[in-house]
């Protein structure tokens, strides 16, 4: 049988140039975000011949970090009086990569309304015969694709290291005149990409040079981990669900930031820098004299630092002087007129930056 074909085009441009006018004789329904699924519930009509309405069906992608990965599409509430007819064509926002979903699938009557679902892991191509069900099935073009047959690719991977943003188009038709049909639930975009998100790290807090878990998604290839926006000098991408990163000197409280091929993400919560110190104590006449320094150079945790003066009495430590540092860590104070066992004490101080200091007791001192 000699079959009545149109073409939509040459070439996939051809395909979009048609875009404009078409959406101006029509309603395109507003696509739906749920997670990383875009859909366009407005139903799509198959006439007895010729091409869909709308023509074509879009879908509006906003918001994805990445490029693609892996995608899938579902067409829902498919049904056709000779499904032998029907050409599907999914064409992505650059208007240069498309993928055949279907050309010539099934055969006779379709009843019943099934949902499709195209996905390149999927264990068999859609049926080139009788009895289609709704179910997962890798695209297929079982005869030179009507509406323009140059068209001939049928692998989703295509968009595979693309940009998902953008409008998505869904052309088909109709090519012989055997009755007509319906995608009733119209269609949906489900898009992995390989954006980066820090979902969560351990330990909530530490000094430079620990070793810090950080866990999320899209870690291949990660080319910069920061703590507080330091880099650090030292880290490993376990997997691309995991890394292992080193608390690099400089280092302030902050989030987390991932930075590799899949964009940047930052941790929700703050890494807490601990930092420590160390204390000393010189008695000299009745003054205890001495200095708070920071091994990490942290110059925040030894200026204006409380310092306690404590003699022991009875067993105890009583405080008999309080001082803070100046600048530079040091600090002098009166209160060691008196013979006996002395010590001083940095207190554990929390700065408005987040970061901690930590504690940090002299050796004891006798007079």
């Amino acid at each position: 049988m000699q079959r009545s074909r149109f073409h939509v085009g040459r070439r996939v441009s051809a395909l979009v140039s048609c875009l404009g006018a078409t959406l101006m004789l029509g309603v395109t329904a507003v696509p739906v975000q749920a997670a990383n699924v875009f859909s366009n519930p407005a139903p799509i009509t198959i006439p007895t011949q010729g091409p869909f309405s709308p023509y074509p069906s879009t879908i509006n992608v906003t918001g994805l970090s990445g490029t693609i990965t892996d995608i899938n599409v579902t067409l829902y509430g498919y049904v056709h009086a000779w499904p032998d007819d029907v050409d599907v064509v999914l064409i992505g926002p650059s208007g240069t990569s498309y993928t055949v979903l279907m050309a010539d699938a099934g055969h006779r009557k379709l009843p019943t309304a099934v949902d499709l679902t195209f996905d390149d892991s999927a264990a068999s191509q859609i049926l080139n015969n009788d009895g289609l069900v709704s179910g997962s099935y890798r695209p297929a073009d079982w005869e030179s694709y009507d509406l323009d047959p140059t068209l001939t690719n049928t692998s989703l991977s295509v968009f595979n290291g693309k940009t998902p943003n953008g409008t998505w188009s869904l052309y088909g038709g109709d090519d012989t005149a055997n009755g007509g049909g319906s995608i009733g639930g119209g269609w949906s975009l489900d898009i992995a990409t390989n954006a980066i998100s820090v979902t969560s790290f351990t330990p909530s807090e530490g000094m430079v040079g620990d070793t810090v878990t950080v866990t999320g998604k899209g870690f291949e290839g990660t080319t910069a981990v920061k703590f507080g926006g330091t880099p650090a000098a030292t880290f490993t991408a376990g997997s691309s669900t995991q890394i292992t990163a080193t608390v690099p000197a400089g280092a302030g409280t902050g989030p987390i930031t991932v930075v590799g091929p899949g964009g940047t993400s930052l941790s929700a919560s703050d890494f807490v820098v601990d930092h420590k110190r160390d204390v000393s104590l010189v008695l000299s006449g009745n003054r205890a004299k001495g200095r708070v320094s920071v091994d990490d150079g942290y110059a925040d945790c030894r200026s204006g630092i409380p310092v306690i003066i404590q003699r022991q009495r009875g067993g105890k430590w009583k405080t008999v002087a309080a001082v803070l540092t100046n600048g530079k860590g040091n600090y002098s104070a009166p209160g060691a007129s008196k013979n006996g066992r002395y010590r001083s004490v940095a207190k554990l101080k929390a700065l408005v930056s987040g970061d901690v200091c930590l504690r940090k007791t002299s050796p004891k001192v006798s007079t």
